[in-house]
């Protein structure tokens, strides 16, 4: 009997000393690679996507053929503001980002009791901020998973979880190491420009006093295209800056958006855009687009290229299109011709 207790009791020293050790050189990676090794990483991360969230206030790479989805909704824990998940499809999606409510302290407790055992933890440096990282077993899968977790300078108001389960060291370490927290996008001033509406009330949108705005409309659908001064000439748009396609109820909405959407969707994400519920989706190379439902009989979709030279100002743009406005957001907006 104490000989069988002895062995167990080795045993068990074992695997910890095991867990402990792995998890100091997951440490190690995530916070000083040598340079040899971090010149060699950036070289193969050359290519990679950028996943960006202007709301959160972060920025992550991943590998050019996963993707990115918002999974807010399936989450229900009540903490969580914002999961996306990447991976190489939409059904496998092994690296998770988290936006908790609460600072270090409250995602400390809540994210190694989820169904899992935590086997260790360590101290880290997270986007240059103070964290903490975690090497735990699930409950259920007996999968080994890593969890690395900090908040942004605003250190009582959120936290940032990057995960993967099942871990695999290597990949987690590159993500891991592209992660940064970002400064929110500067809000334009637009009290110079013209506020516009279709003529049904689809939306309203802010444009630049010189810019140009028509709608042309063909059974069925419509569409409105806005361009800088410079890409119109002889009542032609030669560059459509930004493009707003309207088209009346055919199918379900989220039917329409895949019936719609380009042949490549690169990322997709739920956001809200001025208190509206809006689909974002990085489509083809550099297509930005935004579904939304713009009235009660339609469906709009708002489109530009993200490689236009004219992007800062597409995107203030966006920041001031209203889906089904109101009376109140409609008052003192043109109709578009």
């Amino acid at each position: 009997m104490i000989k069988h207790i002895k062995l167990s009791l080795l045993s068990l020293l074992v695997v910890l000393a095991l867990a402990v050790g792995y998890l100091a050189a997951t440490t190690k990676l995530a916070q000083a690679p040598e340079p040899e090794t971090q010149q060699q990483a950036s070289n193969e991360m050359e290519g990679w996507k950028t996943y960006r969230n202007e709301e959160y206030g972060f920025e992550v790479k991943h590998p050019s053929d996963w993707v990115s989805l918002n999974i807010t909704d399936l989450v229900s824990a009540k903490f969580n503001l914002l999961h996306i998940g990447f991976g190489p499809s939409q059904t496998n999606l092994p690296v998770g980002i988290f936006v908790g409510e609460g600072g270090l302290n409250s995602a400390s407790h809540y994210v190694p009791i989820l169904a899992f055992n935590q086997i260790a933890k360590s101290n880290i440096r997270m986007a240059g901020m103070p964290g903490i990282q975690y090497l735990m077993q699930n409950f259920y899968t007996k999968e080994f998973c890593i969890a690395s977790i900090s908040t942004d300078k605003d250190e009582d108001i959120r936290s940032y979880t990057v995960s993967m389960c099942p871990q695999n060291l290597e990949i987690y370490n590159k993500i891991f190491s592209t992660f940064k927290f970002i400064e929110p996008v500067a809000q334009a001033d637009t009290s110079g420009w013209q506020s516009w509406r279709t003529s049904l009330n689809h939306f309203t949108i802010k444009i630049p006093s010189d810019w140009i705005v028509k709608q042309f409309d063909a059974g069925g659908f419509s569409q409105v295209v806005i361009s800088a001064p410079e890409n119109f000439k002889n009542d032609d748009f030669m560059v459509r800056n930004l493009s707003v396609w309207i088209e009346g109820f055919s199918d379900s909405f989220s039917k329409w958006v895949g019936k719609t959407s380009s042949h490549t969707i690169n990322s997709t994400e739920k956001i809200k855009l001025n208190n509206k519920d809006v689909i974002k989706q990085m489509e083809d190379s550099d297509t930005v687009s935004y579904y939304a439902e713009c009235s009660d009989d339609a469906y709009c979709k708002a489109y530009y290229l993200g490689t236009d030279k004219q992007k800062s100002v597409i995107e203030q743009m966006i920041q001031t299109l209203i889906f089904k406005p109101t009376a109140l957001q409609i008052s003192g907006a043109k109709i578009i011709p």
